[in-house]
């Protein structure tokens, strides 16, 4: 694979793949124009340019390459640089790069994430409050997440949606989460057999 790619695309793979020894070692053959071709790729390669680079590091570049990972399903990138983030901060960024992995339909890291509480995290995905009805029903769709993972999702969003956040008909016609839903945990109330009929690509994302 190696040989097929320019230095710098190399460095590229092996940095997204949290391969530290192979992308010290390319660093080090790398010339100046290998490394300005390098450009500004993206957050976890420019994490792993400072890192070689012993540039000191500054903590909010390890969320950002958490949710850059995260977005772009690079599991081990992501849980490289989310155990790098400030441990008070841990949670709080864990649960924002597991919606956003969900956003992104990149269900392999939020199934491999454990996280304790989303709270106000929606807001960072759905900034104006609404949740699509993509995101919801892919918490309940078959071979996406794991089922205590949609749940746990599901009850945090009902609890916030006491904050103002809102779930909206879709032509699928699923329920709204403010109208009266109190126990998302049960399936007789989500109609789950409902949902595993909907096809996401006839859904009206808002």
């Amino acid at each position: 694979m190696e040989k097929l790619l320019t230095k710098s695309q190399y460095f590229t793979l092996c940095a997204i793949h949290a391969m530290d020894e192979e992308t010290a070692r390319v660093f080090a053959s790398m010339t100046d124009d290998d490394k300005r071709e390098l450009g500004d790729e993206n957050a976890v390669v420019n994490v792993r340019i400072g890192e070689l680079s012993r540039i000191p590091p500054i903590p909010f570049y390890y969320e950002t390459a958490a949710l850059v990972a995260a977005r772009n399903g690079w599991l081990e990138a992501f849980h490289k640089y989310l155990s790098k983030v400030e441990q008070d901060e841990t949670e709080r960024v864990t649960a924002r790069c597991v919606l956003k992995a969900i956003v992104h339909q990149n269900y392999h890291i939020a199934n491999a994430t454990p996280v304790e509480n989303f709270g106000d995290e929606f807001y960072s995905e759905f900034p104006d409050g609404r949740v699509s009805p993509k995101f919801f029903a892919s918490l309940f769709m078959p071979g996406l997440l794991r089922r205590e993972i949609g749940r746990k999702i599901a009850r945090d969003l009902y609890v916030t949606d006491g904050h103002n956040l809102h779930l909206y008909n879709s032509v699928a016609n699923l329920p709204l989460l403010n109208s009266g839903l109190n126990n998302l945990e049960c399936a007789n109330l989500l109609d789950e057999r409902r949902l595993r009929n909907v096809n996401l690509q006839d859904m009206r994302i808002i």
